[in-house]
């Protein structure tokens, strides 16, 4: 039996990443609305061994083990440093995100609100982004933008001079209990989202 020399072994490694094709990944993303494009991606290819250990381990959920706080934290002093623009500015959160995991037997996609009416779009730049053959948009409140998962509980049930109101004069509110889910006359407490409130409602309500 031959053994391969050290450069026809480099020669034959080469040629063989020209038919190398990107494993399914985990990760995380932004969506930039204005280009119609994902930013910010960070992602981890998924074996299937890894799934299998994973699951022996008692442990079917697999996530890209970097949080969206510690990538945008990174860009944006690495920016800072070089002196050039870039996107990662302001509270990360009012930007765009979502994380593609593994759950069990399928890919899934967690994002917010913000996906649905952009969910085709969103589809074919996370298949090809992530190599995913398969998988299912998961909502999950914590991926809405900034304060949305708070004010969704004041969209359309409360006019926006009483939200202004309220605020102002450090009162309580009532709301319908279909919105918060609780009892008939239960108040809440509008001191608590006062800072967001005060930087959110005239967006949430230009909106319509």
């Amino acid at each position: 039996m031959t053994q391969l020399n050290d450069q026809d072994h480099a020669a034959q490694m080469a040629d063989m990443k020209r038919f190398d094709e990107q494993m399914p990944s985990v990760g995380i993303f932004w969506y930039d609305p204005e280009d119609h494009s994902l930013f910010g991606v960070r992602k981890k290819e998924l074996t299937p061994r890894e799934v299998e250990e994973a699951a022996e381990n008692g442990k079917p959920f697999v996530n890209y083990p970097h949080l969206h706080r510690q990538v945008w934290a990174k860009e944006y002093f690495r920016a800072q440093a070089k002196h050039s623009a870039t996107k990662f500015k302001g509270d990360y959160t009012l930007i765009s995100r979502g994380c593609v995991a593994w759950v069990i037997d399928k890919f899934i996609v967690l994002v917010g609100h913000w996906a649905e009416p952009i969910q085709e779009e969103l589809t074919a730049l996370i298949e090809q982004e992530f190599a995913l053959p398969y998988f299912e948009f998961v909502y999950d409140e914590h991926w809405d933008l900034g304060v949305e998962r708070e004010l969704n509980a004041f969209r359309g049930d409360v006019s926006q001079e009483d939200l202004w109101h309220a605020i102002e004069q450090d009162q309580e509110l009532t709301l319908k209990p279909s919105v918060i889910a609780a009892d008939e006359g239960e108040a809440v407490d509008l001191e608590t989202f006062r800072a967001d409130l005060h930087r959110m409602v005239e967006e949430i309500y230009a909106e319509g």
